[in-house]
């Protein structure tokens, strides 16, 4: 793959279910670690998930919406959910590199206890998702001040995505079943030990951070830089 000299890579990020690219704020403001690298971090908008759409499908669907230029070099992260999608994204657009955090590799690593869910999501609907962003949009209005900048962010996200994406995605995510391909390109994995959501002993990731939870661009921002860096290829 080739890169223009004194241009920057492009480095994809993915984020979860009912967030967007502000989960990365504390990695892009200021992105001087990534820049000194020869990196441009950019966060992947969503699409509308259609009916039905399986993880290696939508993956690749998100990676063809950022205008990448075949055959030009990039990198491509993802956390939660994202991480899940960006190993199919990153081998639609020949990645170089993968980066997976607070998540699973294939649809059998995932916790046992949520395929119990699987008739709550078929009960509900997207309806559901419409009165928990009510709920949220109420405790912003009343309890902001109550609230860490980085619930309050997680919060504001979460109004922001339809409901219709939360709900299809955690249908992905539920029902996520077909075999993980062999990829041709590294896939680094970094995971916090507290993570309640998805727990560490599910799956088998590079490094395991003793603090921390789920949200890690978030709240461990520098071991994250710190990973990266270790892993990334010098431009």
């Amino acid at each position: 793959m080739t890169s223009s000299p004194n241009q920057r890579i492009p480095f994809y990020w993915i984020s979860g279910v009912g967030a967007d690219g502000r989960f990365f704020a504390p990695l892009f403001e200021p992105d001087d670690w990534a820049t000194q690298l020869g990196y441009q971090l950019i966060a992947v908008d969503w699409l509308a998930i259609e009916k039905g759409e399986r993880m290696e499908e939508y993956g690749r669907r998100l990676a063809r919406s950022v205008g990448h230029s075949a055959g030009e070099a990039c990198v491509v992260a993802g956390l939660s959910f994202g991480g899940m999608l960006a190993p199919y994204s990153a081998d639609e657009l020949g990645a170089e590199q993968c980066f997976l955090f607070a998540t699973v590799r294939q649809g059998k690593e995932m916790p046992w206890f949520y395929r119990r869910l699987r008739w709550i999501l078929r009960c509900t609907g997207s309806g559901i998702w419409n009165a928990a962003q009510a709920v949220i949009r109420e405790r912003l209005k009343h309890f902001t001040g109550n609230l860490s900048p980085n619930r309050k962010s997680v919060y504001e996200q979460f109004i922001d995505i339809p409901p219709n994406n939360i709900h299809r995605s955690l249908e992905m995510i539920l029902y996520w079943s077909q075999p993980t391909p062999q990829f041709n390109f590294p896939i680094h994995q970094l995971h916090a030990k507290n993570d309640r959501l998805l727990p560490v002993r599910f799956t088998t990731p590079d490094v395991i951070l003793e603090s921390g939870g789920h949200g890690l661009t978030l709240t461990r921002p520098d071991e994250v830089k710190e990973f990266l860096t270790e892993r990334l290829i010098t431009q």
